[in-house]
Parts: structure tokens; sequence; C-alpha cells
């Protein structure tokens, strides 16, 4: 028994063409160019094609026009000079081993709106080296790109995803992912478990949402950096990544859900913008990371004049600039209590007008000797002394023995500190320190 191969055909240029296998009353597949299919017998490539070859999202024939849906099984196997390859709008499948061994085939663009199912199409393609995810696209089967074993590049452009888990998943070769500029949201899972991934670059700013596990594991990035337009990562956004560097482009740190960093090591160099330790110390970013720097190009008389609010866990409380003048003596008062600090409502808590707690705590700098007064009351209270690059320089704690209403710190040198304690309850400052001569 035989059957037609195919229905008609188009041509592409060059004199080479596309054959096509009517399925539905609007629908197509594209077919290879044999006449019959007896049992067992293999499909015969096309006499010709092109180096690039663009499958188009429609065709017309005998007065209908008709959407490319699929690409039928072994369609364009062993075609050795295939380079570059583009798959329709409309495609829905693409079935077994339909590109198989394309030994030349490097890069893929994918415009289909809504791709459900791949089964190995790709295997044998050893060169494919950048997969391009277009602007319409909002649906990829999982492990697509997983047989995909020399990416190198990977443009995303979608601008409506809606699922895309895993696609990426188990790919080892080093990748870069570039995404564009109309890109608003990195969608949950896309890149979990893509080892191989070692950057991130942002064309633009329009990215606002990093959803759950969106790089999950990806534990070949380096530096990870974060665009002023992000305003929230999702659960586990970056867990388990290993990277030496996390930069953050905006003087205001995104609201970050539960383990956005679980496993990342809290020493990790975290770059922020200048000014802007007191946004991040108070957000669950200063929370689980304690290296928060600024870049080289802050000068350290652009931070003398910062203040680190209070937030829920760390309790960091004032950067307090200390130079090095026996007549200076800084007072911290306007303590207020804070019952619970919620991430979501931080901001909101912190503009609300609240009772003010009478306790008044003195620092007296005197030389090299730093006094604290109301010692007593501070018991277990860390104090910790900086430079004005952020390094640690002393890390103290007022013992719990204290029974002296006067702590004393020593300071090492006369260089310029910052001082901040870290409190056993969480408080809130409402304006900012005074200084009084």
């Amino acid at each position: 028994m035989s059957a037609a191969a195919y229905d008609f055909r188009k041509a592409v240029g060059g004199g080479c063409y596309l054959y096509y296998r009517i399925v539905g009353d609007s629908t197509v597949v594209v077919t290879s160019d044999m006449d019959s299919v007896a049992a067992g017998q293999k499909m015969r490539k096309p006499v010709a094609i092109p180096e690039r070859l663009v499958i188009p999202d429609e065709v017309q024939y005998d007065g209908t026009l008709y959407r490319v849906v699929a690409v039928d099984a072994g369609a364009f196997v062993d075609f050795a000079y295939l380079k570059s390859l583009t798959l329709p709008r409309w495609l829905k499948r693409i079935e077994l081993n339909a590109f198989s061994d394309c030994k030349l085939l490097q890069c893929v663009v994918f415009k289909c709106d809504s791709l459900v199912a791949v089964y190995n199409s790709f295997a044998g393609c050893e060169n494919i080296d950048t997969v391009v995810i277009a602007t319409g696209v909002r649906h990829l089967p999982r492990y697509l790109f997983s047989e995909m074993k020399s990416l190198k590049v990977v443009q995303f452009d979608a601008c409506n995803p809606v699922v895309m888990s895993d696609i990426f998943f188990g790919c080892t070769s080093r990748a870069t992912l570039c995404v564009g500029d109309s890109v608003t949201l990195i969608p949950s899972q896309l890149c979990n478990y893509f080892v191989g991934l070692c950057d991130i670059e942002w064309a633009g700013s329009s990215v606002t949402n990093i959803c759950e596990s969106a790089f999950f594991n990806c534990s070949a990035l380096q530096t990870i950096e974060i665009p002023s337009s992000v305003r929230y990562l999702g659960i586990s956004a970056f867990a388990y990544c290993k990277p030496y560097m996390l930069h953050f482009q905006s003087k205001r740190p995104p609201l970050v859900a539960t383990g956005v960093f679980m496993g990342v090591d809290p020493l990790t160099t975290v770059e922020i913008p200048c000014l802007s330790r007191g946004n991040y110390a108070n957000s669950a970013i200063g929370r689980h990371f304690s290296n928060l720097t600024y870049p080289d190009s802050c000068h350290p008389s652009n931070v003398d004049i910062e203040v680190v609010y209070v937030h829920d866990t760390v309790f960091v409380h004032d950067t307090i600039v200390l130079f090095q003048n026996p007549v200076d003596k800084i007072m911290l008062d306007n303590l207020t209590p804070v019952d619970s600090v919620n991430e979501d409502l931080q901001e909101e808590v912190e503009e609300e007008s609240v009772e003010r707690d009478p306790r008044v705590s003195n620092l007296t700098l005197s030389g090299q000797v730093l006094r604290i007064k109301g010692a007593s009351k501070m018991k277990g209270v860390s104090v910790r002394l900086f430079d004005m690059r952020g390094e640690l320089v002393i890390d103290a704690r007022i013992p719990r023995s204290q029974i002296n209403d006067v702590y004393t710190l020593r300071l090492p040198d006369s260089q310029r500190y910052v001082l901040r304690f870290d409190m056993g309850i969480p408080i809130s400052v409402d304006v900012p320190l005074q200084t009084i001569k």
C-alpha cells in the first residue's frame, strides 16, 4: 500500500521547494518530497535546500490560506547544508527526528506562539550554538533545548511568556542569556538547572519581575546583575547559584520573596549604588548578605551623610560617621519599637507616625576612645565599626554581664569610620541623627 506524501509544494528561492500535506480545513504540515511511502520505506531528501531556511507562517494553495502547524517526522533529516532555521508562528509540533543530523545547523529561531511537542527533533545537530526565542513566543515544551550540547548564545525576546519551564534543563555548555530590551518578565523556571549558563546580559531596563526559580541552580553564573527596573524577585529565583559578586543597579532594592538566595554564600560581595547601604541593609538582601559594598566610583566624601535604618531581623540601627575630633558628641534618640515589619508593607510602616520611646543612648568620642552611655540597657547588642569602604574593622558585643552604664571601645587609628548597632529588638529611627557640638 502507498499514500501520497505531499499535496502541494511552494518555492522558497534558489530553485528549492517546501512540501506540504493538508491535515485540516486550514492547516498543513511540512513534509518530505517523496511521491509515496511504502511500509518501512525511508523518506527521501528534497533535491535542494537553502543554507538559510525560513518556514513561512502561512501558505496559500488553490484559493485557501493554510497555517503551518507541524513538521513531519524525518522531513529534514541529514540535510548537510542547512545552517540557519526559522520556525513559524503557528507551529504546534515537531515530530520525531524532523531535523536530526543536520551537522552544519548553527542557529534556530523560534517564532512559535505555542509550541507544545518536540520529539527528539534535533538529535545529532551537534553545532547548534545560537537559539532565538522571538517576541511572540508564549509556550515552549519542557527540555526543548536539553539535547543541544553546544549552546553559546540564547537571545530571549519573548514579551508575554506563559510556560517555559525547564527548557534548558541540564544544558552543560557555557552559554550567555541575552535578554531583549522589550522583555518585562523572566518566567518561572526559565533557566532552572541551566548549569552551563555563565552570564546574563540585559539589553535594556524593562524587566520588572524575575519569577520563581527563574535561575535556580545556575551554578556557573559568575556575576549576577539586577537591572534598576527590577521590582520583584520570586521564590528561589537565584537559589543555589554560586556567584562571586551580585550587582544591584537601583538605589531602591527590589522586593524579595522567600528563599531567593537560598544556598548562596552570605559572604558573597554585593555591590550597590552609592548612598544606598541603608536601603539594602533594611531589606531581605541585607539580611542574607553581610558584605554590602560600593563601587570604586563612590568617593568616601559621598557617603558621609548616609543613614542606615532598621529592619525586622538584622536590626541594623544607624550608620554614624565618626570624626576623630574630641569635641564631637553624637546622640541617638527617637527610638521607636516596632512589633513587626512585613517586607511588603515596609515602606508604608516607615512612613507612619508613631510614638517615640523615651530611651536615649549617648555616644562620646574622645581621641581614639568611643564611650557608649546606657550600655547596661544594651546587653548583647553588637557594636560594629566599618571603614569608609565598608570593611569590618571591629565587631564587638556589649556583654550580657554588663553592669556599668558606660561601655568603651578603642578605635585602632585616626581614620573615619562608620558605626552600626545590631539591636536585640526591632527599632525604627524617625529622624536623622543630630550631632551636638
